[in-house]
């Protein structure tokens, strides 16, 4: 069962230092303010989800990222889904 109170916001991550193969926190950011309309602050990470570990959470929507990286929001078209399910919901 989903909990909101399990996801940790990805700016939290970054002030811990982690970095890695999925999470890319200062070039993600700078993707989503020059290429969408994308708040970072609505990005987070999801520690019971393994699979996919990070997750764009606003309102009622709920999407599974696997990685939180420039080049992986880009190939996914996070940005169209995102608009996509938020047309569905209003």
């Amino acid at each position: 069962m989903f909990n909101p109170h399990h996801l940790v916001p990805v700016a939290d991550l970054n002030k811990m230092g982690i970095y890695n193969d999925v999470f890319h926190y200062k070039e993600t950011v700078a993707f989503l303010n020059a290429e969408t309309a994308l708040d970072a602050g609505h990005f987070y990470f999801n520690r019971n989800n393994m699979e996919f570990p990070y997750c764009y959470y606003k309102d009622y929507l709920l999407i599974d990222i696997p990685a939180f990286t420039g080049k992986n929001l880009k190939n996914s078209r996070l940005s169209e889904e995102i608009a996509f399910h938020q047309r569905r919901l209003h």
